[in-house]
């Protein structure tokens, strides 16, 4: 079957065969892929960023996240049946098996695997596990409270688009870090304050919010210059405040010293929630802006994630 790998760290993305899964434990379902999402995850593991971190099994077949049609089920399996519209996520420690292929093989638990709701497009529900899982843990490790003086920086992402939309549900006052063409559509999501993530992102901040903020949420910022710029917005957490960064360059002990909570989170691996009520966020939300592309155009789409100003989620057609 094709797939979308990394043949070795640092090398490019492409498009190839690896051989289809077989279904081997009674616990599992053979999915056959209708689509699927890019998250920055991907652009890391491309990068080699994440060697060390994860156990990485090259050649790696990059995704988290899809939607499609069940092909097979285990005999251990409830509540699946073949012919099924479905959307889940790899929940995984170690790379070398993902979602951006013709077919997937995964273990049914309350956090891998939902039905897709009905009137969902499939594109639609491709965007939603990966992002919408890892946006419920940012609200979670940041014990958001009603109220709180919260940025969002990288709102205008698919992970960022959801935070603002859960943090402005729970009463959050919500400053949105993005592009400033994007204002509106921010504000649609929830966003009380828009600055502009080209400027002087803490200057602005320290404007709009002179006697600082209760938290910040980073989904963007990582090294060279944004890492800068984040240590410049963690300064204007208040004592008792809490930072969660999702590129893992919180420096927790720095901010434990001036009384501020930092957690680096890596939202994929350790599931707070079922994907049932990531899936819930439909109803009560709406799907980051989509920027979909067929299976064969995905290696250049990536080198556009690095590139480009993107607004929601990059979805690839399988």
């Amino acid at each position: 079957m094709r797939a979308l790998m990394v043949k070795g760290p640092g090398e490019a993305p492409m498009i190839d065969e690896v051989p289809e899964p077989v279904l081997t434990d009674s616990d599992q379902v053979l999915v056959r892929v209708q689509a699927a999402s890019l998250s920055r995850l991907d652009s890391y593991t491309v990068r080699g960023l994440l060697d060390g971190v994860l156990e990485c099994v090259y050649p790696i077949v990059l995704g988290w996240d899809f939607a499609g049609v069940v092909e097979r089920v285990g005999d251990a399996v409830q509540g699946f049946a073949v012919g099924d519209a479905v959307m889940g996520i790899l929940h995984r420690t170690a790379l070398h098996v993902g979602t951006i292929a013709e077919k997937v093989l995964i273990s049914v638990t309350p956090y891998s695997l939902a039905h897709r709701p009905a009137g969902l497009d499939v594109t639609a529900a491709a965007a939603v596990p990966f992002a919408g899982h890892a946006a419920y843990g940012c609200i979670a490790a940041a014990s958001l409270q009603p109220a709180d003086r919260v940025l969002v920086v990288g709102a205008c992402g698919g992970v960022g688009g959801f935070v603002v939309q859960l943090a402005a549900a729970r009463g959050a006052h919500v400053i949105a870090a993005g592009c400033s063409d994007d204002a509106g559509y921010l504000r649609e999501l929830g966003a009380a304050e828009v600055l502009d993530y080209r400027a002087d992102l803490a200057a602005q901040l320290r404007k709009a919010s002179p006697g600082g903020i209760d938290v910040l949420i980073d989904t963007v910022s990582g090294e060279g210059e944004r890492h800068v710029a984040f240590d410049a917005i963690g300064a204007q957490v208040k004592e008792g405040g809490r930072i969660v960064s999702t590129a893992m360059i919180a420096d927790v002990g720095h901010y434990l010293a001036q009384g501020v909570h930092a957690v680096n989170l890596m939202a994929d691996i350790s599931p707070g929630c079922s994907l049932a009520e990531v899936t819930g966020l439909l109803g009560t939300g709406r799907i980051p802006r989509l920027q979909v592309c067929d299976l064969d155009a995905a290696p250049d789409t990536m080198k556009g994630m690095e590139t480009q100003h993107t607004v929601g989620k990059y979805v690839i057609r399988i």
